[in-house]
């Protein structure tokens, strides 16, 4: 019979004790987003930097969604969008909500020209 010694037994459990703790921990949704500039029509790229997720769901603020770790997604129309990652580990979902806005390219015009009147 082999003996076990009770540094490999204090491992073991010590593996054990990791292998459970990673297993009831959650995943944490987290991104930011990249975008080339504030006016509609404007193509954003999500990056995802979720933690210890599997699967990820997202709303764009604008009707829209993927399923994608890194989605792009168009927005038309000026507004302000509420976007929302879920970020899925079994049954475990963490949510992170953040704000885009964009407005339409004759709102800055006509802002523009109306600072442009005033300063004649």
């Amino acid at each position: 019979m082999f003996k076990t010694s009770p540094v490999s037994e204090s491992s073991r459990l010590f593996l054990f004790f990791i292998v459970f703790a990673y297993s009831c921990t959650g995943p944490k949704a987290a991104f930011t987003f990249e975008k080339k500039s504030d006016l509609a029509p404007s193509q954003i790229k999500f990056v995802n930097q979720s933690k210890d997720a599997e699967e990820y769901l997202w709303h764009f603020g604008d009707g829209t969604t993927s399923a994608l770790a890194n989605p792009v997604n168009r927005y038309i129309h000026s507004g302000r969008y509420e976007v929302i990652l879920e970020a899925k580990r079994k049954k475990k979902i963490s949510k992170r909500k953040r704000f885009c806005t964009y407005c339409r390219r004759w709102n800055v015009w006509l802002k523009f020209r109306q600072l442009q009147a005033i300063w004649l």
